[in-house]
């Protein structure tokens, strides 16, 4: 990563490394909003409506780090 100029000789990230790192969040955005356009916005509700009792219990259950990779925190989601 240091050769290709993307972090510091301290493990920072340089304006190279946070460009690429904007893009690849860019893309993957854009990657993931395929499924939520199929569904729409109202099956989009109504499947977190049914999913929000499940990921209540596997955050609450201390089994996800926090902070998580999916980023979800135990305040987001019900019971």
């Amino acid at each position: 990563m240091r050769r290709a100029s993307l972090i510091d000789g301290d493990a920072r990230l340089t304006a190279t490394g946070r460009r690429l790192h904007e893009q690849v969040e860019a893309n993957t955005d854009t990657a993931a909003e395929s499924p939520w356009r199929a569904l729409g916005p109202a099956r989009t509700a109504r499947l977190v409506e049914l999913l929000e009792p499940l990921a209540g219990t596997v955050l609450r259950s201390g089994t996800l780090p926090m902070p998580n990779p999916g980023g979800l925190v135990v305040d987001q989601v019900g019971s």
